[in-house]
């Protein structure tokens, strides 16, 4: 979206001053002022005269005319000389007084200057005023009319042997834009432009079209907020993160998107944090039913650096260790060092019996996930099985069946 607005501001840069029929234009560079105190304060109006310059582009893009007016007037008083501050204060005028004059007219007068539009082959302007009419009127039989009138107009000069390369694909994209398939005739508008470049009608078509379709997309973003928060639920981050950031473009400050764009960074590290768990503990598995018991071990304490508090990696670590017959080092925890088996109490039987319930039903879940074929579901069931109960006896034999390839399904 940035790259369009950029790309707009260089189209309506070139509409606004090139009404004089000129075949190149560029931005005129900061005009110098009167001399200054100092160089620091010279180059600190013209860094001010550019921004407002900016603001004034951007308000006639988003059709606040009234704004635009303002930030060129403001060029002028710093500079009165500024031509390009008195093209766009003349244009941003001239369109405001257009502007009010439409709020003032009936229907029946819209309609009136449409037809004289026609007559003057101006058909974008035609076109808007029927579409205003219509939105206020979806049943006004003239101006589907004349719509058609367009239509028609457009597909006989699309016929016509005589006209000149280029000429199909400027009506057709003229069709495109009233039916307001923007993107479309945009395509068409800037081919044609490859056989002509100094037809400026070209040049105000497309300024024209990405106005309309920056309009349809603004609309369309600032009320994404709920898909956005939606996706996000879903699990979709990145989609989520992307409307997010569309909003920012249209609402710089806004608040609510940045907190949300915070939140879906944290999410995105889990997630990562996660994954990277989910591949220490495939390949620890791996390497200990290989009998590599020093690589296994490298995995199960790669997920300790991670999580320390991770019971399944404490489990299978010191399940290596007697394998290895050495005592491992777990990170930050210091040599693992047998202790005399106490005898358990009531309470812990009891606490014990829950867990090993508790594992028991996320193993048959795991276990009915299998069943239908989804290996990324059950093993998500019984690593929470192992991590509620390391100890229960038919998920890690399960595991240990599917890192040793002998599942019989596939991931």
């Amino acid at each position: 979206m940035l790259l369009r607005a950029s790309i707009t501001r260089s189209f309506l840069t070139l509409a606004i001053f090139l009404l004089a029929a000129e075949k190149t234009f560029s931005l005129s560079p900061p005009v110098s002022l009167p001399e200054a105190s100092s160089k620091d304060s010279e180059n600190h109006d013209s860094q001010v005269m550019n921004d407002l310059l900016e603001v004034g582009f951007d308000a006639y893009v988003d059709e606040n005319y009234e704004k635009a007016v303002l930030s060129f007037q403001r060029v002028l008083e710093m500079n009165p000389q500024d031509k390009t501050a008195k093209k766009g204060m003349k244009q941003s005028q001239k369109m405001l007084e257009i502007k009010l004059k439409a709020a003032q007219i009936s229907e029946k007068d819209r309609l009136k200057s449409a037809h004289k539009f026609i007559l003057k082959e101006k058909w974008l302007e035609a076109i808007d005023l029927t579409v205003e009419v219509l939105l206020l009127n979806p049943n006004s039989r003239e101006a589907l009319e004349i719509q058609n009138e367009v239509s028609a107009i457009c597909r006989g000069k699309m016929s016509d042997p005589k006209a000149p390369v280029g000429n199909e694909l400027i009506y057709q994209g003229i069709i495109n834009y009233l039916n307001k398939r923007y993107d479309e005739a945009i395509k068409l508008w800037r081919e044609a432009g490859t056989f002509d470049s100094d037809n400026f009608k070209i040049l105000i078509y497309i300024e024209r079209a990405e106005q309309a379709l920056y309009k349809i997309d603004k609309h369309e973003v600032l009320l994404s907020r709920d898909r956005a928060k939606s996706l996000f639920k879903e699990g979709s981050l990145k989609a989520s993160e992307d409307l997010w950031f569309k909003i920012l473009e249209y609402l710089p400050e806004d608040n609510e998107a940045k907190s949300w764009l915070e939140k879906i960074q944290k999410e995105f590290k889990k997630s990562k944090q996660e994954g990277k768990i989910g591949d220490y503990y495939d390949k620890g598995l791996e390497f200990f039913n290989k009998g590599d018991y020093a690589q296994s071990l490298k995995m199960w304490n790669g997920i300790l650096e991670i999580d320390p508090k991770n019971e399944v990696a404490k489990v299978y670590v010191e399940r290596v260790r007697k394998k290895m017959g050495s005592v491992p080092l777990i990170p930050n925890k210091g040599p693992v060092i047998d202790k005399p088996v106490q005898p358990m109490d009531t309470a812990s039987v009891s606490d014990e019996s829950k867990l090993k319930e508790e594992a028991q039903k996320y193993y048959t879940q795991g276990s009915l996930y299998y069943s239908q074929g989804q290996l990324d579901d059950a093993m998500k069931e019984w690593r929470e099985a192992i991590r509620i109960y390391p100890a229960h006896a038919p998920t890690l034999k399960m595991l240990e069946k599917i890192s040793a390839g002998k599942g019989g399904q596939k991931r």
